[in-house]
């Protein structure tokens, strides 16, 4: 007999956004209680995109590092996912929705799926999360009030560091793993020249991978990660009366998809630092 494996104490919900005009999944895991020293400490949440492919990395990751050593506070993990097996159409989706414009580049040139899909949607995917997500999630499991993390990586990392430079105030912190600044021609750095630190007391933590400007690596290399997080970093500091709730990792030995849960696992371990 074959049956499918799941993950314990998991639940998943349809919602069909009247902002966005789609259908989303909201994978949803509560988290594993202290094996040792139990602890009544409310959980955070951390909302996690391409839920599709890094759901079960956040989950399981931060309910060992709570439940084992207390490395970390408790986290509900809210997976906001497409529930699209087919890779093509789930990464023309998530192009859709995780980019602030559309890219001279690759929009008229691209090829198959990008060709049909429209891009430059951030605001509309902001807007689902903001108004339609985060109240649904607060009303079924008790988290009004809760710090709330997001956390992407690549196309969801340029969503997570734009809303940080253009909405602050819609999380308590923010993890970018590896975003993708360069694109349409490094637009984020002038959003982030113009940034107001006085707006939010939010966290940014900015993950790379050390190997992503490689040239051993050439499909990566071009894209100048490691040089691009270095100098969003700066730009942001050097914001009159910015606070040093600006951090940068640059992980050796990393890529562009193996960094990924040391970017978010160092980066929750750095928010349980600053509050």
């Amino acid at each position: 007999m074959i049956e499918p494996v799941t993950l314990s104490n998991t639940t998943k919900h349809v919602l069909h956004s009247g902002a966005a005009h789609d259908r989303f999944e909201l994978w949803v895991g509560r988290p594993a209680p202290r094996m040792f020293s139990p602890s009544s400490e409310k959980p955070r949440v951390l909302y996690v995109l391409d839920a599709d492919l890094w759901f079960g990395v956040a989950l399981e990751m931060t309910r060992l590092m709570h439940a084992l050593f207390g490395e970390l506070p408790p986290h509900l993990v809210v997976g906001i996912a497409y529930g699209e097996p087919d890779w093509a159409k789930q990464s023309a989706l998530r192009t859709r929705d995780f980019t602030p414009t559309t890219h001279p580049k690759l929009g008229p040139a691209a090829s198959g799926p990008l060709a049909q899909t429209p891009m430059g949607r951030s605001s509309t995917f902001l807007e689902f999360l903001q108004h339609e997500a985060v109240p649904f999630i607060d009303a079924r499991y008790d988290t009004e009030g809760a710090p709330r993390t997001l956390f992407g990586s690549s196309l969801g990392g340029l969503f997570t560091l734009w809303v940080y430079l253009t909405a602050p105030s819609a999380f308590s912190s923010f993890i970018a793993a590896s975003p993708a600044i360069w694109w349409d021609d490094d637009m984020l750095f002038a959003l982030a020249a113009r940034a107001d630190p006085s707006r939010s007391n939010a966290y940014l933590h900015l993950c790379v991978g050390g190997l992503e400007e490689d040239p051993r690596l050439p499909m990566l290399a071009p894209f100048k990660m490691v040089t691009h997080a270095r100098k969003m970093r700066d730009t942001l500091l050097d914001v009159e009366g910015a606070t040093p709730r600006v951090a940068c990792d640059i992980i050796a030995e990393e890529t562009h998809t193996s960094v990924l849960p040391i970017a978010l696992t160092r980066g929750l371990r750095a928010l349980a630092r600053v509050g």
